[in-house]
């Protein structure tokens, strides 16, 4: 059986299989689809471009249009990750040092909000979701695993350092 499969935020990482939107959905509003309509949603790096209000919107929308026994998976950078970092390379990369690298990450490259594993994980259970924390590369739902494989890098060391991942479920 064909699973609803559908990506936000893909910029120019279109998944093979799945719906693919980045500008032409907007997070922010009301999600285009029917309640219980999707099997798996993916999103990367997206959330910490809208404000935290509208963020919170979006997983109560997730949470809408997502199937029973279908699943989430939020990738989003983290500031505690970032804060531990001991990998030089990045730390000049961004900035020069862990406080301005933390510092970027919240104002720059059109963030709006900042996350931690904490915050991400209590939002996720005020919406209703049962959240489960993965390491990025990792997924135990073989559609993301399959995507993550296929378009994520082992050279894109940014992704490693900086994110946090959570795959929810609804209870």
């Amino acid at each position: 059986m064909k699973k609803n499969k559908v990506q936000f935020g893909c910029g120019n990482r279109r998944f093979s299989g799945w719906d693919n939107f980045d500008y032409e959905i907007d997070i922010s509003k009301k999600l285009p689809f029917d309640d219980n309509s999707l099997d798996i949603i993916f999103t990367n790096h997206n959330l910490e471009h809208v404000t935290i209000h509208e963020a919170f919107g979006f997983l109560e929308e997730c949470y809408r249009v997502i199937s029973p026994n279908g699943v989430v998976r939020l990738q989003v950078p983290s500031i505690e990750k970032i804060n531990s970092c001991n990998n030089l390379d990045y730390i000049q990369e961004r900035g020069g040092s862990l406080s301005i690298a933390v510092k970027n990450v919240i104002l720059l490259f059109g963030h709006k909000s900042a996350y931690t594993s904490s915050l991400l994980k209590h939002m996720l259970i005020a919406v209703g979701f049962l959240p489960t924390e993965h390491d990025p590369r990792f997924s135990p739902t073989l559609e993301i695993q399959e995507a993550i494989n296929a378009n994520f890098g082992k050279d894109e060391i940014n992704y490693d350092i900086e994110t946090i991942c959570f795959e929810s479920r609804k209870q």
